[in-house]
């Protein structure tokens, strides 16, 4: 069968884990992997790491020697290798396997152990029959976000979170009683009735937009939180983010908006506003939380500035 085909394009993977992802004792995880890497006929080397930064640093040296470099872990991870091999050129494929998963719902990539190593399978016998050219739909160049602010985090590949998007990730980060958007409506709640407003400008290719805002989402993909779809329209290969600003409605408004983004996502309206741009900065007048891709990288920022950095990221995704 097509996904028992031994894919010899990318003959030995990497697959880099980290071991802070999971409940599995350590081992556990890796051993489960290779296991299903080798049911599909993937010959590949585990590398576990110890920490985000770690995996980076691993990813980008591997980028000299392997032509695929796989990520498994949730998104911190996948972000984590990203970074790393982002602008090397070498392709990168995810193992999802997280609590929110939600870079890998955005690029339609199938999400859980089992199914996203038959979907590899499939997608590196496609490249064997045809090629690497992203016109398959097998292989896409994505954009990453590249950053700059008091803090020493420099990239990230899915959302940038400021306000209270910054203090529901802080929150969410701290239970391993909930996954995906169970746990993301806890931080909510646990949010919801203390976290002030603050007011903030932000400057964007169409100018600046000044006022007391709740959360600001700059998203280079449509999901966040466990498939809570931020940012609609936004595109991962379009190079561009979409910056969705959320204003300060009062401590009691806030409920019915917010239930309405955890349904339906964040539309345009009166309280609502979003707009594109490749270049983003924002000054808040109070200290804030900031998360890049649900890992907090400030609890007191005042400033923050992203680019696009287009077509930098060589993917397997799932189109």
């Amino acid at each position: 069968m097509k996904n028992t085909e031994k894919p010899k394009r990318f003959e030995p993977v990497l697959v880099i884990i980290n071991r802070g992802t999971g409940d599995r004792p350590r081992g556990r995880r890796a051993d489960k992997v290779m296991s299903l890497l080798e049911r599909y006929g993937i010959i590949a080397d585990i590398h576990e790491t110890t920490s985000l930064t770690e995996a980076t640093l691993v990813a980008r040296k591997a980028s000299g020697s392997y032509r695929l470099v796989l990520a498994g872990g949730g998104d911190g991870t996948i972000s984590a290798v990203a970074a790393g091999l982002s602008g090397t050129g070498c392709c990168m494929g995810m193992i999802p396997f997280g609590s929110g998963n939600d870079v890998a719902r955005g690029l339609h990539i199938s999400r859980g152990l089992h199914a996203s190593i038959r979907h590899l399978s499939d997608r590196l016998s496609d490249l064997s029959d045809t090629g690497t050219d992203p016109s398959d739909h097998v292989v896409r160049y994505i954009d990453t976000g590249q950053l700059t602010s008091e803090a020493p985090h420099s990239f990230f590949l899915n959302t940038l979170g400021v306000g209270f998007d910054g203090k529901v990730a802080d929150n969410a980060t701290h239970t391993r009683l909930f996954r995906g958007k169970t746990k993301y409506l806890f931080g909510v709640l646990k949010s919801l009735f203390t976290y002030r407003a603050t007011s903030m400008t932000v400057t964007t290719d169409q100018g600046n937009i000044s006022g007391r805002f709740l959360m600001v989402t700059v998203a280079n993909g449509s999901y966040e939180g466990g498939g809570i779809r931020i940012a609609p329209e936004a595109d991962h290969s379009d190079g561009l983010f979409n910056v969705v600003m959320i204003r300060d409605t009062g401590l009691w408004a806030r409920i019915p908006l917010l239930i309405r983004v955890l349904l339906w996502g964040a539309r345009p309206d009166d309280k609502i506003s979003t707009v594109t741009t490749r270049h983003v900065r924002i000054e808040t007048e109070d200290a804030v939380f900031v998360h890049a891709d649900g890992e907090i990288i400030s609890r007191q920022l005042k400033f923050i500035t992203a680019k696009v950095d287009p077509g930098s990221l060589k993917m397997i995704t799932g189109y």
